[in-house]
């Protein structure tokens, strides 16, 4: 099974690897054309008005005169910091990939024991905690698994449908409009959708500057196909596939993302909605055992009726 999934992954990456350095070398090539067909057609639009012309060539003088301050001023300096920092930057770019390679190898090494670590820790568990307790934990510990592995295997799965639709799309428009770099696009697309509510905008934004390049019609249409793409997928395709992996709304799932973002950083974002799945429902089973010693569970039953419902089945079947 491990042998299949490398052997998977080899060959996506086989494929879309090559179309990305494609498309990135057909942007390359593309930008300068591009640049000379603005101006062009500014020219054009600027031929024989000469309130244009002198708007025009007030606003080249200061840009020009901006740009020459910057480049004293901030640019030389900023670029001497960054050639005493190189190597310091070659190092950590060396530490990274270092660290990844035995990230990778750690993997496989549990991939590989799992079974055998699985054992070994619930032995210890049982060892040094009475049954109760260690049935609480293991009981937690399998909430956890189910949390996170539900929640990035969807999660993945539904940013590889999405980035499969948008490749679709493309490959349509780009043999009826001209859309330009499709893997890439796609790629873009689908890799930043795994990133909790704001990935689809994250995306959005260099996808459509890609294909701005190609006309402002295309890159307009392109912006609506994205819209209709992240309803489905927000309103259709994400609920379906992680409706039961989180079992939060969105509120608070925007909570945990804004949460987690202001204390880790981009590793907030990504990990943040099932961490705060794991906590909320920690914060639940307290909840209900509580109401349920003062014998006021209808206070949890007026507060949100088939969600409170199933929140007390839950914390019963823990109980037993």
């Amino acid at each position: 099974m491990i042998v299949l999934t490398f052997f998977v992954i080899y060959l996506l990456l086989s494929m879309v690897i090559p179309e990305m350095v494609s498309s990135t070398m057909l942007l390359i090539h593309a930008v300068p054309q591009k640049m000379d067909d603005f101006a062009k057609w500014l020219t054009g639009m600027l031929d024989g008005n000469e309130v244009l012309q002198s708007y025009a060539n007030t606003a080249i003088i200061s840009v020009e005169e901006k740009l020459q301050e910057w480049a004293s001023t901030d640019l030389l300096p900023t670029m001497q910091g960054m050639m005493g920092g190189f190597a310091d930057t070659v190092g950590s770019v060396v530490g990274l990939l270092y660290n990844l390679l035995i990230g990778m190898i750690i993997c496989i090494y549990l991939l590989l024991g799992r079974k055998t670590f699985a054992r070994q820790g619930r032995a210890v568990l049982y060892a040094a905690f009475k049954s109760e307790r260690a049935d609480a934990i293991m009981r937690e510990l399998r909430f956890i698994d189910k949390t996170f592995v539900g929640f990035f295997g969807g999660k993945i799965l539904d940013s590889a449908i999405v980035g499969l639709i948008c490749y679709v799309f493309c490959i349509i428009m780009t043999f009826t409009m001209g859309f330009p770099n499709a893997v890439l696009i796609s790629v873009i697309v689908g890799v930043t959708n795994v990133i909790p509510y704001f990935g689809p905008y994250i995306g959005a934004v260099p996808s459509a500057l890609l294909v701005l390049i190609s006309g402002p019609v295309n890159c307009i249409i392109f912006i609506v196909f994205i819209i209709i793409l992240q309803q489905f997928d927000g309103n259709i395709l994400g609920p379906a596939l992680l409706a039961d992996s989180v079992g939060l709304t969105g509120f608070w799932v925007l909570f945990s993302i804004t949460l987690f973002q202001g204390f880790f950083g981009f590793t907030g974002i990504l990990v943040g909605v099932p961490v705060f799945a794991v906590l909320y429902d920690m914060a639940r089973r307290l909840v209900v055992k509580g109401l349920r010693k003062h014998e006021k569970m209808e206070l949890l039953t007026d507060a949100s009726d088939n969600h409170a419902k199933a929140v007390e089945t839950a914390a019963e079947k823990s109980d037993k």
